[in-house]
């Protein structure tokens, strides 16, 4: 994949999961870290987009928490 070829913004997504999933200690970006890191972008649009389709948007990011914790350390 070349990174360079994907926007700014997916861009930051991406190291900004990878940072999680290093402060975590896991052993990989799983698509929880990406989807957090989406949820939390300034100035991005999934969260207004995620709001918009009806989702809560709260109960996702608490969800994707959860999740996060019960990934594999290592």
């Amino acid at each position: 994949m070349r990174l360079d070829k994907l926007t700014t913004k997916l861009q930051e997504a991406l190291a900004d999961a990878q940072s999680q999933a290093v402060g975590r200690d896991n052993q990989y970006i799983d698509p929880v870290h990406l989807i957090t890191a989406l949820l939390n972008q300034e100035g991005g649009g999934a969260r207004s987009l995620l709001q918009r389709a009806g989702v809560n948007v709260n109960g996702l990011a608490n969800a994707l928490q959860e999740a996060a914790q019960r990934l594999a350390q290592g």
